[in-house]
């Protein structure tokens, strides 16, 4: 079976939905497997540039200035043991001590995030990762997301496992599966994506790319069958 694109329905929320699944929504800060700072939907907040989306919408009224900002992406990546108790106490040390011009209370709420928050956040996150997918897709059938992904944006399920995975790692998205994207081999590019890009067979990681692959509507053995006897 080759792949011809199939559209999304509600491209944005699809795409969030995807994203939750895999990755799931966490409103405190956390460590992630590779003990990196982590809150929301899997958003790096040792990262200035992801930091600083998170803080604007967290942090809308009053804004955090510059200096403030700065202490805090410092007390993020400052923390020296790297627990999630530590990480929070740590933020929260540091929240507590900037105060509001009387003096009598915090100028900043508690570093929480909610779902609301956590879904207006998610499509600028997303953004930074938007142009180097579109590079990597060039020659390929599958079309790009020209503009900043909103409620009016347009995009196929093939397009949403693929930011996935780049979500994820921008790596995973290399030239094994795009040899099979310019093949336009459904069936390779599923495979591709199942099975040789977890290497160490980590359950979580095989969860992540169980969701993705879905998204190629590659199923059953017998599509699979089909799909190797078209390309002989």
């Amino acid at each position: 079976m080759p792949i011809n694109e199939r559209n999304a329905t509600d491209f944005k929320n699809e795409l969030g939905n995807t994203l939750k699944k895999a990755e799931g929504f966490r409103e405190k800060l956390y460590y992630d497997g590779k003990n990196i700072a982590t809150i929301g939907c899997g958003f790096n907040v040792t990262l200035k540039e992801i930091l600083k989306k998170v803080c604007d919408k967290k942090y809308s009224e009053p804004k955090m200035n510059e200096e403030e900002f700065t202490g805090l992406l410092n007390a993020i990546n400052g923390v020296k043991a790297k627990t999630k108790e530590n990480l929070r106490s740590k933020v929260s040390e540091y929240l507590e001590g900037i105060k509001t011009k009387d003096g009598k209370s915090t100028k900043f709420g508690k570093f929480e995030l909610d779902d609301d928050q956590i879904i207006n956040i998610l499509p600028e996150v997303v953004e930074i990762f938007r142009d180097g997918l579109n590079k990597k897709l060039a020659y390929t059938s599958i079309s790009l997301q020209e503009s900043m992904i909103d409620e009016n944006s347009i995009g196929s399920n093939e397009y949403i496992a693929l930011m996935s995975m780049t979500y994820n790692n921008p790596s995973l998205v290399g030239d094994g599966l795009k040899a099979h994207l310019r093949a336009r081999n459904r069936f390779g590019a599923w495979y591709e994506i199942r099975y040789k890009s977890n290497a160490d067979n980590e359950i979580g990681i095989a969860k992540w790319r169980f969701i993705e692959s879905n998204e190629l509507k590659m199923r059953t053995i017998t599509e699979g069958l089909k799909e190797m006897s078209w390309q002989t």
